[in-house]
């Protein structure tokens, strides 16, 4: 008759946790089922039931009904693969498929030539009709043994017949669902493979984990194709610290384990992806966004140490098919911002370099690093590669009285800060040692208006002067060809009693252009008698007039 939902199990006359189960959407046509499953241990009496939805009176005919030994299992290890039969060589053996509703009309289905490259197989879910837009199709497996602490990596060939949301789950059943991969992300219309790497933080029990695939939200008489599914334990952990970069896996070079990609759980009509592409480079892919526009799109890392009083350096490399907006930081996981920069996404490769220092100490499971953009109704990719943090060490910006702190530059522009309003200029900072060919290093600043006419800074707070002696401030400036930077060398303080303490040394540039500065504060000169008055306090004990 009509069609409807049946759900087939095959369980222990006692009605213990089921041997198996499958839910089949029937039709006014004959189909020939071929159902696969695997006994993981001797049942004596076993029934089989089809249970129909009670929403639907149709009638439903059966015939032919057989039940064989299909030889051994393939659902073991096989040469390293934890996940027998995961190329579905052997149809559905090993896989369950279920429905989030009774009244779900959907269908999985074995293509022998279905797979990437035409020749193998690959599971097909066939969505017929659903309740609403709210609703999953699960292909699962059952009974995974997995190892306390040990990296495993899960990878899967996907596409779609339209842009769809994917949804990787690997839990502990017997402790409540405890999840130990969660991860979500969209499937597009290309095949593509999918990896996502997790550690266990218990050893399976005697049933072993639970490994869902689950796929909704798309429309009906679409399709979603599944093939070459594995999961294999690693040999070695790509995220385990290097000593030297704080990041881990930070180049891809191990493909996008240890990296998590994140978008606004309310931004459903955007349909992104993260790969890796082009040499490793991770790529952010918005394919469609139908939203208003105002959405985050990030890669992040947990687990980043950080230390009170240590100067830190960000680099990486990034590039867009469009400029983009973006942004920087580290934070305490939904609390403190440690550091939060405005990056500017180009065409073009550009590299990128952020030093701050340290204000309070990370918690112990470390800092959130997040990198991304957002606000943009735009479609297209942006590329991430060799993402660092360097520890500068601690006590990097405490000058003594009357020097600037890293005025030579040698720890990137650590102690300097950049001031500029995020929405109207792109103003940033990069050193070298090529600018005036002497291996030194200098910064370059490079400033853009984006919108109004707002100037920028280029500054440091914090110095501290002697009361009786005079300073000097000298740099070097270079300038792009036809630029006209403005550069001010000034001090300012906010006394008290009468002092210079607090002092700020700062370059400002209000016009469009780079340039590119050396700076070092000389102390001790002596004063000049031609010059104005200095402001003078009786000196403190201990302390030099």
């Amino acid at each position: 008759g009509a069609a409807r939902s049946v759900r087939v199990f095959v369980q222990p006359s006692s009605f213990q946790y089921p041997i198996y189960f499958e839910d089949l959407t029937l039709d006014d046509t004959w189909r020939e089922y071929r159902l696969g499953f695997e006994a993981k241990e001797t049942a004596w009496s076993v029934q089989i039931d089809f249970q129909l939805a009670e929403s639907s009176t149709s009638p439903v005919w059966l015939d032919d009904l057989a039940l064989t030994d299909d030889g051994p299992s393939p659902c073991g290890e096989v040469d390293g693969q934890l996940l027998g039969n995961g190329d579905f060589a052997r149809g559905q053996t090993c896989w369950w498929y279920g429905n989030q509703y009774a009244e779900q009309l959907s269908r999985l289905s074995i293509d022998p030539a279905g797979g990437p490259d035409g020749a193998s197989p690959a599971a097909v879910v066939e969505m017929l009709g659903a309740p609403g837009e709210d609703w999953w199709a699960t292909v699962h497996r059952e009974g995974l043994p997995l190892e306390a602490f040990t990296r495993y990596r899960l990878s899967f060939d996907a596409k779609s017949t339209v842009d769809q949301r994917f949804f990787a789950n690997l839990n502990r059943w017997d402790l409540g669902m405890e999840p130990w991969l969660n991860a979500e992300t969209p499937v597009s219309t290309s095949w593509r493979r999918y990896s996502f790497d997790f550690v266990p933080t218990a050893a399976t029990p005697e049933g072993g984990a639970q490994l869902e695939l689950a796929f909704g939200r798309i429309a009906q008489g679409s399709k979603v194709w599944l093939a070459n599914v594995t999961l294999e334990r690693l040999e070695f952990d790509p995220c385990a610290p290097d000593g030297v970069n704080l990041f881990q896996n930070g180049d891809f070079a191990h493909g996008l384990a240890c990296w998590l990609f994140e978008w606004g759980w309310d931004q459903m009509d955007l349909y992104a992806a993260l790969d890796a592409v082009e040499g490793g480079a991770a790529r952010v892919e918005i394919s469609d966004n139908a939203s208003d526009g105002d959405y985050q799109a990030r890669i992040a890392q947990y687990g980043v140490p950080l230390a009170a009083g240590h100067g830190y350096l960000l680099t990486f490399r990034a590039k867009g098919e469009a400029e983009r907006r973006g942004y920087t930081n580290l934070q305490v996981p939904g609390g403190e911002l440690f550091m939060n920069q405005p990056v500017h996404y180009a065409v073009g490769w550009r590299d990128y370099e952020f030093p701050w220092v340290q204000a309070s100490d990370a918690p112990s499971e470390g800092a959130k690093f997040e990198i991304g953009f957002g606000g943009q109704a735009a479609t297209g990719s942006t590329w991430f590669d060799g993402l660092e943090i360097r520890d500068l060490g601690a006590g990097a910006c405490q000058p003594a009285v009357g020097e600037l702190a890293n005025g030579g530059f040698s720890q990137s522009y650590l102690c300097w800060q950049l001031s500029r309003p995020w929405d109207e200029v792109r103003f940033e900072a990069v050193t070298d040692t090529t600018t005036f060919g002497d291996a030194s290093p200098s910064v370059r600043l490079e400033y853009e208006p984006l919108s109004g006419t707002s100037g920028v800074l280029f500054s440091q707070t914090g110095l501290s002067f002697k009361s009786g002696k005079t300073y000097a401030v000298s740099f070097k400036v270079k300038s792009a060809a036809g630029a006209t930077p403005i550069i001010a060398v000034s001090a300012r303080d906010q006394p008290t009693d009468g002092s210079l303490m607090g002092a700020t040394a700062y370059l400002v540039k209000p016009v469009s252009g780079d340039a590119i500065v050396q700076a070092l504060i000389q102390a001790g000169v002596p004063p000049d008698p031609g010059g104005a008055p200095l402001t003078r306090r009786p000196a403190q004990p201990g302390e030099e007039t």
